[in-house]
């Protein structure tokens, strides 16, 4: 059987990678998966003009950069990933690219086809738009879904026969492209991951392995998931949602969403759990299903999984039917994205593609505040197709939303190659001037944000001080630094983030009879209070020092003489090191972990 081996740039976990991984194990190939760059985002002076990944704004009014644009692959990188090539002794090279990694595509296949003699596929969103680029770095062009094809495309490579007639398959021959036409879609959704353990990690001129990837990764505790497959929408700048019309063109129609199993979903989240994860992701441009399957899926994911998760859910249904809100509350929902993009529902709907009037985002934020939810709101800038009335209306928008646990998110416009955007906005041309006019809306967006109505109005009757970024990004730093102002995240790291509201929501719906409670330091002591009138059978603290507040102290050791079904609920800082210490350590312990 084969060797293969994965490549995927600026990423620490890839679903799709997983996936394919699993497919060809099962078939009995031996793989290998090597993350080249880990995710990065840093600050930056000044932007790019054509910037090769997006460029966002920090809530504090920072210019970001991202990947390739502010962390380059080195010198010493690249030698450590051709290296680690030839030691894998590999077959096959599967690089698998998002349309940003296009800058360090062209950088590093080159010069791993000087040293690598075998067959190099790629696929991914990057080749699959963008097959000239691809094909003139790599062998073949695997475009589209690949899970039902890839172990026969792997069989016939691994004995020598020409793949050249293959669908879905684009190549360079005597210098002209050959694009084949696309085979039958996969009909069963997205299937099952398999965490490879035989994965590799480089960044920073450094080699890490899977069991030392947390000296890297700054939350290897979470566990990134779809649902389903494909977007409801069709936004112009984004590729999901475009994935269909590629299929479309081909002649195929496959619909807006192929969801899998519920059990399905259910059961690979058990395995994730019981690995030690304590955060989900769920990475579906929106996670959804017809009510009584979302209904029946966060009734399983309560009782089974029961640990936060990330998500993001459509507001025109969640505003129809709130009851999908509070059923996804209690099976731990805590964190999301609301996508404003413009307060110009003509820019939406006419630049966009999202028909939908932002007063249903509205109404949605609304809702996700009465729950507690942490809550970015997305904002594009940098559009030359708005107007000052345009920006107008983004003033209005900003100040209806709530803003307890929410911050404002704002992007520079950036559009993937082959998406309907590049076409629309082909005719705006930006000057270097535009920049700093851009950058001064995105500001006062900002600034709009924290402030009340009456005192940003004033803002904007200051010439002085709206006519130059510097001044209003020196008002802003100032007005947070000397009311307090900070923006959450949703961590496991700060109680308040995800965990003191959750348990308290916990205690209140099951009032349960006995709990116990494992509470380490400064992270128990802000929370110790939602746990007044609870009956406490143990408060174990395993750190020396104790955590200042409970007397009456247990070791862990007592929870193996517990018989009952009776919930731990973690309160520190070290919440994914007591999770799997109680499940090594204690395997017989009945009740729930709650983290």
């Amino acid at each position: 059987m084969a060797k293969i081996t994965f490549i995927s740039f600026y990423n620490d976990f890839s679903v799709g990678v997983n996936v394919l991984s699993r497919v060809l194990i099962e078939a009995g190939h031996k793989v290998s998966t090597i993350f080249f760059k880990l995710p990065c985002q840093k600050e930056i002076e000044w932007f790019k003009e054509e910037p090769g990944c997006m460029e966002t704004f920090s809530p504090y009014g920072d210019i970001v950069g991202s990947n390739s644009d502010v962390n380059k692959a080195s010198t010493r990188d690249i030698k450590i990933l051709l290296d680690l090539i030839l030691e894998l002794k590999t077959d096959i090279l599967c690089i698998s690219t998002r349309s940003p990694d296009r800058d360090i595509a062209l950088l590093v296949l080159p010069q791993i086809r000087e040293i690598f003699k075998g067959i190099i596929l790629a696929g991914g969103y990057g080749p699959t738009f963008d097959p000239e680029t691809y094909s003139d770095l790599v062998d073949y062009v695997y475009r589209g879904e690949a899970e039902n094809k890839i172990v026969e495309l792997i069989s016939l490579i691994e004995c020598g026969k020409s793949i050249e007639d293959f669908d879905n398959i684009s190549y360079k021959k005597n210098g002209e492209l050959v694009v084949n036409k696309f085979g039958e879609p996969e009909e069963m959704p997205l299937r099952e991951q398999l965490i490879n353990k035989d994965s590799f990690y480089i960044d920073y001129d450094k080699l890490y392995t899977y069991e030392n990837r947390h000296e890297l990764i700054r939350y290897p505790y979470s566990y990134s998931i779809f649902f389903g497959r494909g977007c409801i929408n069709t936004c112009s700048y984004c590729s999901a949602g475009n994935w269909r019309n590629l299929y479309k063109k081909e002649g195929f129609r496959i619909p807006y969403r192929r969801n899998r199993q519920i059990e399905s979903v259910i059961n690979e989240l058990i395995k994730a759990k019981n690995s030690g994860i304590i955060f989900v992701n769920f990475r579906d441009e929106y996670l959804t299903a017809k009510f009584e399957v979302l209904k029946q899926f966060f009734h399983m994911y309560e009782n089974e999984v029961n640990i936060p998760f990330w998500a993001y859910l459509v507001p025109k249904h969640v505003v129809n039917d709130p009851e999908i809100l509070r059923i996804a509350v209690d099976a731990g929902f805590i964190d999301t994205v609301v996508g404003f993009q413009s307060g110009s529902d003509y820019i939406n709907r006419t630049f966009f593609t999202r028909p939908l009037p932002n007063k249903y985002h509205v109404e949605y934020a609304h809702l996700l505040a009465k729950y507690k939810i942490n809550v970015k709101y997305d904002l594009i800038t940098f559009n030359p197709a708005e107007t000052d009335e345009h920006v107008k209306e983004t003033f209005k928008l900003i100040q209806a939303l709530p803003k307890e646990r929410a911050y404002l998110s704002c992007a520079r416009l950036f559009f993937l190659p082959g998406t309907p955007a590049s076409k629309l906005f082909a005719k705006f041309k930006n000057t270097p001037g535009d920049f700093e006019r851009y950058y001064r809306n995105t500001l006062l967006y900002l600034i709009c944000f924290v402030m009340p109505e009456n005192e940003f109005g004033k803002i904007l009757n200051n010439q002085k001080m709206i006519s130059s970024w510097q001044n209003l990004l020196a008002f802003y730093k100032d007005y947070l630094e000397k009311r307090g102002i900070a923006f959450p995240i949703g961590t496991h790291d700060v109680p308040g983030s995800i965990t003191t509201h959750r348990y308290q929501r916990m205690l209140k719906k099951y009032n349960y009879p006995e709990i116990i409670v494992w509470g380490n330091g400064e992270y128990y002591k802000e929370m110790v209070h939602i746990f007044k009138g609870e009956s406490i059978r143990y408060h174990i603290d395993d750190e020396v020092n104790g955590n200042g507040i409970e007397t009456d102290i247990s070791p862990p050791e007592v929870l193996s003489g517990i018989k009952e079904q009776i919930p731990v609920f973690i309160c520190s800082s070290r919440k994914q090191e007591i999770n799997t210490k109680i499940m090594n350590e204690y395997s017989n312990f009945p009740g729930k972990i709650i983290v």
